[in-house]
């Protein structure tokens, strides 16, 4: 630290928004990799899976129709994904204020590793529970059986996925306490991106020309009861 003001209540601000800048980047990057290996195990785990649910479930299903059925999103749908619903959110975690005990704090090691023992845990169990809740939404169209059948399969894990991926962001904010013991609305920006992110999607669902680029349509109220439901 260099002292530019030998204030001591300057000394502690410093300080604090050391901690502040620390935390905000565990934040940052473990929701990023958290929703980054959830798409990726959904898109391979789907891409091993659905040749054979196609054959025990539905044999004689066309061989053409269960290769597109593999595929669970399409590149716009997961590009989508990574620029506008993650992106903003994940913006809004670098500017968080902290935890109520950011200055009760011990002073963590030097060499200590930004992927610290929660980090881990963030990591492996909520993508994993995120992945088998999308792939038995996505399952139960049985997609490899007709395009309308697809096509609402991917609606509905198009949908479901956001919606748990702007949920996970409010809650992303500690990995110690819970929403309310931070003040749910601290980080306006967050809930700003939020809700920004969830309009671009309500666009991307509703307005004719553009969910045929996305390939998706109009969601039914099944659609959204589930998204609710995971999210």
């Amino acid at each position: 630290m260099v002292l530019a003001d030998d204030n001591f209540a300057s000394i502690v601000k410093a300080v604090k928004e050391g901690r502040e800048i620390y935390d905000n980047i565990k934040k940052y990057l473990t929701y990023l990799l958290q929703c980054n290996i959830m798409e990726i195990l959904v898109m391979f785990l789907a891409v091993v899976s659905v040749p054979y649910l196609a054959r025990w479930l539905s044999p004689g299903s066309d061989v053409e129709l269960i290769g597109s059925a593999a595929i669970a999103l399409t590149a716009v749908q997961i590009l989508w994904i990574n620029l506008v619903t993650d992106g903003l959110p994940a913006i809004a975690l670098g500017i968080d204020p902290g935890d109520p005990d950011l200055m009760e704090r011990k002073p963590r090691k030097p060499k200590e590793s930004i992927f610290t023992k929660d980090v881990k845990v963030y990591l492996t169990l909520v993508p994993i529970f995120m992945t088998v809740l999308l792939l038995l939404a996505f399952f139960s169209h049985m997609p490899w059986e007709s395009e309308l059948n697809l096509l609402n399969a991917r609606t509905q894990l198009f949908t479901a996925m956001i919606a748990m991926e702007l949920t996970i962001a409010i809650s992303a904010r500690s990995f110690k306490y819970p929403i309310a013991k931070v003040g749910p609305f601290k980080n306006k920006y967050l809930w700003l991106a939020v809700f920004s992110s969830f309009a671009l999607q309500l666009v991307v669902l509703y307005v004719p020309g553009i969910q045929t680029l996305f390939d998706v349509h109009t969601p039914q109220l099944i659609d959204w009861a589930i998204a609710a439901l995971y999210a």
